[in-house]
């Protein structure tokens, strides 16, 4: 096989995250192709491109559509964009971008083209990043341009994909910026309303609220403000005051508007309210809006994100076995294998597994699913670190040895320390299962 050919293999494996081994991996991908409307290469002519049967030439037009299913218009055109050449002359076109003082919709084309080719977004960081640094921020709001941003766009998800990377990348950006530099540049960068909504409200640096993160949103709060924006905010700063101080205000908005909110900002109402009700306990308010999650849930094709915030309130308001219940019915409606939310979901939502099992007093099954939760990539500043407190609850629950518990009592207050969240006490860890 040639090197041009081997190369768009590896391609390909890089893109659908795992490699093709088996006869069981070309049908997972025949089926990925098929998500992707390329519906015309059969089986056994993938098993011998990935050299599963005897190999014979490949034909043209099952490397036009391979190249199809990496963004290129043909096979011709994936060679053309591998050629060390042509990567010379787009790190070198990239560098130049740097130093112009605004981007032009044929920049933007070129930037759109190599993030869907390349499958990498660090060149759009490398530039926002060269931008904040030397206060560009026309430039910056080029870059966040809506027609643009979207970049990787051929569906729902992919998008989503790409902003929650693109936030994720450049809330660490913001941490590292010295401190008088970053009061200095923030109130400029929040006048950005697309950096606000694809960044700031992307990925909600809950565990930073009493740190840099909130000091943007106070800022944010500070300012004339949407409608949307003005929900997430209060919605925002109600969870912290519970996070804070163990209580939190009732928090009112028109309901007959929920429908006109992100799907994210829906759940985080509901789970809101659930949690507020319980700190009240008035068992009317939280059954009403149980009912009208189940209205809700019931015409929703973003199940997941609708979710998300929903259960993270519902776990401080400790409605045990409404998780356990959403957990069972939803689990094969949130995740999704070939995502960048997989390893964080399985995680949450095993660990709410285990934690059901340890309040129902089935100790065996919490240790079974404790013991297997996948840890290896939920690291403090990924999407899950919130959910580490309760990973050391529930490992502090669950040990039998002292060691091992007071190796989970520490960890726990270690990050009470990180976050600066009073609600983290030790009382809270002892008696969280009561």
């Amino acid at each position: 096989m040639k090197v041009e050919q081997q190369q768009l293999r590896t391609d390909i494996e890089i893109k659908i995250g795992f490699k093709i081994v088996s006869s069981s991996d070309i049908k997972i991908f025949v089926n990925i192709l098929r998500e992707n409307q390329i519906v015309d290469l059969s089986y056994n002519t993938l098993r011998r491109f990935w050299g599963l049967l005897p190999e014979t030439k490949a034909r043209q037009n099952t490397l036009n559509k391979l190249s199809l299913f990496l963004g290129y218009q043909s096979y011709l055109s994936y060679i053309r964009e591998k050629n060390k050449f042509e990567l010379w002359h787009t790190e070198v076109k990239l560098q130049r971008l740097k130093y112009q003082e605004d981007l032009t919709a044929s920049d933007l084309n070129f930037i759109n083209k190599i993030i869907k080719y390349q499958g990498s977004i660090h060149y759009f960081i490398a530039l926002f990043e060269h931008a904040v640094q030397y206060e560009k921020w026309n430039y910056i709001q080029t870059l966040f341009n809506s027609k643009y941003f979207n970049l990787t766009g051929k569906n729902k998800i992919e998008a989503l994909e790409f902003n929650v990377k693109i936030a994720s990348l450049i809330s660490i950006k913001l941490k590292s910026i010295p401190l008088n530099d970053f009061k200095k540049l923030m109130p400029n960068l929040i006048e950005i309303t697309k950096f606000k909504e694809n960044v700031l409200y992307i990925y909600v640096d809950l565990t930073n609220m009493n740190g840099r993160y909130g000091y943007l949103i106070d800022l944010i709060d500070k300012k004339k403000k949407e409608h949307q924006e003005k929900v997430f905010i209060k919605l925002l700063k109600g969870l912290v005051q519970f996070l804070n101080h163990g209580q939190t205000n009732k928090i009112r908005i028109d309901e007959s508007t929920l429908m006109n909110l992100p799907v994210t900002l829906r759940g985080r109402y509901l789970g809101f309210q659930i949690l507020y009700a319980s700190q009240i306990s008035d068992q009317n308010l939280e059954q009403y809006y149980w009912s009208l999650f189940f209205d809700l849930i019931a015409e929703e094709n973003d199940i997941r994100n609708f979710l998300h915030e929903f259960i993270h309130h519902l776990l401080l308001a400790k409605r045990f076995k409404k998780l356990n219940f959403i957990m069972s019915k939803y689990y094969e409606d949130i995740l999704d294998i070939f995502h960048v939310h997989n390893y964080l979901d399985v995680f949450i939502y095993d660990l709410i597994d285990a934690m059901f099992s340890l309040r129902s007093s089935d100790i065996k099954r919490a240790k079974i699913v404790f013991k297997n939760l996948y840890m290896d990539k939920i690291l403090y500043d990924s999407y899950c670190d919130y959910y580490l407190i309760f990973y050391n609850i529930t490992g502090y629950h669950l040990s039998d040895s002292q060691i091992e518990k007071s190796k989970f009592k520490q960890d726990y207050l270690n990050l009470k320390e990180l976050f600066g969240f009073m609600l983290f006490s030790e009382d809270y860890l002892l008696h969280f299962f009561e």
